[in-house]
């Protein structure tokens, strides 16, 4: 029925035209796995271990909610990703869906560009966290079998001119397995989710004193209505100061950064453009990997690709996901997230 190396989606509804709808968007892709009811959906989850399960919510018999409780209550279901595709917009039932255990959550009619989008992410997700399981592993006892040879070498040259060379390399390895250390953490730390006024959490970081002066004329705005997306205030800061701070460490003595917020219905665009150095187009694909080539680290005067690394992690663990554009004038650095329009 499936190759072995395809990547297998368990779609879930009560309604047979549903499914073919989401097979539609999904099928050249991923091998689609239908399901009519709920104990159907466990019964194929057992036989077939998907790599995600799109789920509906109001179903005769058997509802999403159960179908989900039992999924993460059986060990060998419970780590497959979750995602609830429904008509139910209200907060409440997204929020009970999430305490539940599921990962997204995707509303009625669907949007295919919403739907590849969201089950991008989440399959990449699955594979990241199989590699940094493993890199768990490994940085845990990088930390000695780096630091402790540099040690060594810096006591035996302590006093000569190599001295403060090593102890600027001993802080580097340190900050970079520091970095690779929370970026695995990264991918297991609770989110919270509530609504945030993305706005007014960019009014705040452009309005740190210490900041003030890199901006141009403050925030450039181009987003027509509200600006909500749900998520976690402090983890979402933390992503976009990387970016911030990634814009800075690029630009020229000089020049300053721009601050742009932008969007359609579906989503709300953060950008930060800077006049520095431009990035090539072969590096660009890679820029976000926590562990590229170490060559590539610290090129073009930006930020450690660990620590953008880590701002990807925290857009897509909110549904959303970065991305850069690089010309010879002005480099973007972007975060997309999905917009949750006023109630």
């Amino acid at each position: 029925m499936f190759s072995t190396d395809e990547l297998k989606i368990l779609v879930v509804d009560d309604e047979k035209g549903n499914i073919e709808v989401l097979q539609s968007i999904l099928k050249d892709h991923y091998g689609i796995i239908p399901a009519l009811n709920g104990q159907k959906a466990l019964e194929l989850a057992q036989k077939h271990e998907p790599d995600l399960i799109l789920l509906d919510i109001m179903m005769p018999g058997m509802d999403g909610y159960e179908v989900c409780k039992r999924l993460k209550n059986d060990p060998a279901l419970a780590m497959i990703p979750v995602i609830f595709v429904t008509a139910m917009s209200e907060e409440e039932d997204e929020a009970r869906g999430l305490q539940l255990g599921a990962v997204d959550y995707i509303t009625k009619p669907v949007s295919p560009h919403i739907v590849r989008a969201r089950v991008a992410i989440h399959i990449r997700l699955i594979s990241a966290e199989q590699s940094l399981k493993i890199m768990d592993m490994v940085l845990g006892g990088a930390r000695w079998w780096v630091l402790d040879p540099l040690r060594t070498v810096s006591r035996i040259i302590k006093g000569s001119v190599f001295e403060q060379e090593v102890k600027k390399s001993l802080r580097k390895v340190l900050k970079v397995l520091e970095q690779g250390r929370l970026h695995l953490k990264l991918q297991e730390v609770h989110f919270e989710k509530e609504v945030l006024d993305l706005r007014k959490l960019l009014t705040i970081l452009l309005a740190e004193h210490e900041w003030r002066m890199y901006f141009e004329k403050g925030l450039f705005d181009h987003l027509d209505g509200s600006a909500y997306a749900m998520g976690d205030w402090e983890k979402l800061k933390e992503a976009l100061s990387i970016l911030r701070d990634n814009a800075i460490t690029r630009s020229p003595k000089g020049e300053k950064i721009r601050v742009e917020l932008c969007g359609d219905e579906q989503t709300v665009i953060i950008g930060f453009a800077d006049y520095g150095e431009p990035i090539p187009g072969a590096e660009i694909p890679h820029i976000f990997n926590p562990f590229p080539n170490t060559e590539a680290i610290g090129k073009h005067g930006r930020t450690s690709d660990l620590a953008l690394a880590n701002a990807a992690v925290i857009a897509t663990r909110h549904g959303g996901e970065v991305s850069c554009k690089s010309t010879d004038k002005v480099t973007h650095f972007s975060v997309r997230l999905p917009r949750r329009m006023e109630d």
